[in-house]
């Protein structure tokens, strides 16, 4: 997770400085790009990543094990 992550906020800097190297209308400043943003979103996907590891956790914990073994898939 973590190599796709940074390999993602590789790609995204340069393309915002790709984007900012183009000629842009005078409304329009630019792509900005902030450490503070990148550490948001990491935070924010790590989040995301615990809670929806967290339902399919708490009902795997709640299965009998026997039952779990019983109703075994290919098995």
């Amino acid at each position: 997770m973590a190599i796709s992550g940074g390999v993602g906020l590789i790609l995204s800097y340069g393309f915002c400085g790709l984007v900012n190297l183009a000629p842009m209308p005078p409304f329009f400043s630019g792509m900005l790009t902030s450490w503070k943003i990148a550490a948001m979103s990491i935070a924010l996907l790590g989040v995301i990543s615990i809670l929806s590891a967290l339902y399919p956790a708490n009902r795997a914990a709640s299965v009998d094990p026997i039952e779990a073994l019983r109703f075994e898939a290919g098995g």
